[in-house]
């Protein structure tokens, strides 16, 4: 939450996954509670409870986010995407009636783990001699759900001066 002159402000989200559809926030009107919203898979304008869409709904993550997250380069993301690696994400479009111009794409959290799950399992750089996969730089599963529910990561010392990411319940 952002602070500005004694206010507190949201965050906007503009787009967001419901039951595994893409949607853009057209509108909110939160005393009415209720949030319009284009879902791009339908190609039609929908309206959600805005309290039950902010339970029920995952933020949507662009290629530049998911490589941030995952540490790897938004070109080699885009690559398994072209070469069907990966199974490809929904794609935003120009809401304008002719649906023939393509905008960016997004993962929904499940697709960003997916990712993590197959990057997981290929080597960066140089094969190894022994056959290994040498992911380096790829954070742990722990760590990607911790970046994408935007919590925060304990982590402690060991003896040898090595950061271990450690369990840490959330307190209210």
């Amino acid at each position: 939450m952002a602070r500005r002159k004694g206010k507190t402000l949201s965050k906007k989200v503009r787009y967001f996954f419901v039951n595994e559809m893409l949607h853009k926030t057209l509108h909110v009107n939160r005393s009415s509670d209720i949030v319009t919203a284009w879902c791009y898979s339908q190609k039609r304008r929908t309206a959600y409870s805005w309290s039950e869409t902010q339970k029920g709904m995952e933020k949507a993550y662009t290629i530049t986010e998911v490589a941030n997250i995952l540490n790897r380069h938004r070109m080699t993301i885009d690559k398994y995407i072209r070469d069907g690696i990966i199974r490809t994400p929904e794609r935003s479009y120009k809401i304008d009636g002719k649906f023939d111009s393509y905008g960016k794409y997004f993962f929904s959290e499940k697709e960003v783990l997916e990712l993590h799950d197959y990057c997981s399992t290929v080597s960066v750089g140089r094969p190894r001699k022994d056959g290994l996969v040498n992911s380096s730089g790829l954070p742990t599963r722990s760590e990607v759900r911790s970046m994408l529910k935007e919590t925060s990561t304990l982590y402690i010392k060991n003896d040898s001066g090595e950061f271990i990411p450690v369990w840490k319940e959330n307190v209210w």
